[in-house]
């Protein structure tokens, strides 16, 4: 019933070597296909999507014509199928999204709203805990923001032209309708569909088909306001942003042979193209179909082409690292098929896709031709400064890293050197302190260093500093004195201890200014405090 097409247990096997097989700098884990699966409309596969639990542990969703799946992979050479489940009216499309210990699904036909599933038993069992109905039967895409806990809908049976916000936050197993409406282009119609959407800390990128690709503010979510938009050449079909938000790089899927898209977000003007044919020079109308960003380096689907993987560290000029073909028979260009998706995000590096006839890849980027693999980087104000924190799960002839500051996001220069792992294959933390940050919003940046003088760069990562200079500019007082702070710089959290220990006097609640009671002892006292600049404790001398 299930055939196994291909295994190569060992990642490092060369894949260039093995018949009917397109692909350069990727290997094969394994490949699942069950033949049995119903096939609707010539599609047996659809959407592919991943989840990670607290333990490590990794797993697959795939769609089916009928199904949705669900699998362990946390060893890839062998997956385990966990769980099927009957998602009602055989459907083309499928898509998937999860949140927390749940994932979301909709299908592009039928009646079936929102499924929802509860992941938190696996690897053991998912169990279904909800399907909605009551705002819409049938959608193409989903999207969750985690940043706000809300999950978009698109090209929705009730809201076409338009977008539907649920909220997952608050109650992740049934989410409630928080907003729904129409959106309205700039210069354009007020009734466009809106294929596909991508979103970030509430803005909305969407693909709106041939009306073009539109930029929107859903922080009122009854309310969005439409930003900024650019027109392709073809049927916008999908996007996503670049790890600093700089670019959006979409796909544009019809007419066949258009190139992926790369545009600046600040003049909305294409600035890249992304097209390597591998059936060129004879043919060269190769369909992109889903891009997806990890880092410095773009996944994409291709129809027909399987999956690509680029270097997109320097946006305005990205280059293909790697290919796997998940369709080894095609020789030309010619529809709409085979390889729909591609999950990159799993931490252990493997990569799932998913082929409209030959079903889940498991799949690995030999060398991914970046020096270090990025976890996080993250700039937090503290008392001193702005502590600069970060991790990489893996490290390539990595020499050191210089941090980089900008006050515009632009204009960037050095401030120090950390040194770096070398060669690392587990998790390595790091820190920096800037004790001298510019007043206002500092822009930050990591560039990683080769032993041979290569570099890369991190994501772009932003904090404000706005010193606690003025509470302290004197520490002796009278009676009735006060303790003043400008408004920006007001105290979260102060308490105030006599010398002996004795807590007298608190406030959990911001306030600008402390006056010193009449009736209080003239001595030596300690405030101790907190607000966004820190944490500190202040001697308080009463005369």
């Amino acid at each position: 019933m299930h055939k196994k097409i291909l295994i190569a247990a060992l990642v490092g096997l060369s894949l260039q070597s093995m018949p009917g097989q397109q692909a350069s700098n990727m290997a094969l884990w394994t490949n699942w296909d069950d033949n049995t699966l119903i096939t609707y409309s010539g599609i047996q596969y659809n959407d592919v999507w991943g989840y990670s639990d607290q333990l490590g542990g990794e797993y697959v969703i795939l769609g089916t014509a009928q199904k949705i799946l669900f699998f362990n992979i946390s060893n890839p050479a062998t997956p385990t199928l966990i769980a099927s489940f009957n998602g009602g009216a055989s459907s083309i499309w499928r898509d998937f999204k999860t949140y927390g210990h749940y994932a979301y699904g909709v299908a592009d036909q039928g009646t079936e709203g929102l499924i929802v599933f509860d992941l938190q038993n696996l690897p053991n069992s998912v169990t279904k805990v909800n399907q909605i109905t009551t705002d819409f039967q049938r959608a193409h895409n989903i999207y969750i923001d985690g940043s706000s806990g809300r999950l978009y809908v698109a090209g929705s049976n009730t809201l076409s032209e338009g977008l539907i916000v649920l909220d997952v936050g608050a109650n992740p197993s049934s989410p409630a309708k928080i907003g729904d409406t129409r959106l309205d282009l700039i210069g354009g119609p007020s009734n466009a569909y809106v294929h596909d959407v991508y979103v970030r800390d509430d803005i909305a990128y969407c693909s709106h088909g041939y009306s073009g690709f539109y930029v929107y503010d859903f922080s009122n979510s009854d309310n969005p306001i439409a930003l900024d938009y650019t027109i392709g050449s073809g049927y916008n079909h999908s996007s996503w942003l670049t790890a600093d938000g700089q670019y959006a790089i979409f796909a544009e899927e019809v007419p066949f042979g258009l190139p992926l898209r790369v545009i600046n977000l600040n003049s909305m003007q294409v600035v890249a193209s992304i097209k390597d044919p591998l059936l060129a020079p004879q043919y060269l109308n190769s369909t992109p179909h889903n891009p997806f960003v990890v880092g410095n380096l773009l996944y994409v689907s291709y129809y027909e082409d399987g999956v690509q993987v680029y270097n997109i560290a320097n946006p305005l000029a990205p280059y293909r690292i790697g290919y796997y073909d998940t369709n080894p028979n095609n020789t030309s260009y010619n529809g709409t098929k085979n390889n729909w998706g591609v999950y990159p995000f799993f931490a252990s590096g493997v990569i799932a896709a998913s082929d409209t006839e030959y079903g889940l890849f498991l799949l690995q980027l030999q060398n991914p031709l970046v020096p270090v693999q990025w976890l996080s980087f993250e700039p937090n104000t503290v008392q001193a400064g702005i502590e600069l924190h970060w991790a990489t799960g893996s490290e390539s002839n990595n020499d050191y890293f210089e941090i980089q500051r900008s006050n515009d996001g632009y204009n960037f220069l050095p401030i120090a050197q950390v040194k770096g792992a070398g060669n690392s294959a587990i998790r390595q933390h790091y820190h920096w302190l800037d004790t001298s940050p510019e007043q206002g919003l500092n822009y930050y940046r990591l560039k990683q260093v080769d032993f041979d003088g290569q570099y890369d760069f991190s994501s772009l990562e932003v904090a404000h500093w706005a010193p606690c200079r003025s509470a302290w500019s004197k520490n002796v007082f009278q009676k009735g004195d006060g303790i003043n702070w400008p408004a920006e710089e007001s105290m979260e959290e102060i308490a105030i201890y006599s010398l002996q220990g004795q807590q007298i006097y608190q406030s959990n609640s911001p306030l600008e200014s402390f006056t010193i009671p009449a009736h209080w002892i003239p001595g030596v006292y300690l405030l101790q405090w907190t607000s966004k600049c820190g944490q500190g404790v202040e001697k308080i001398i009463l005369e």
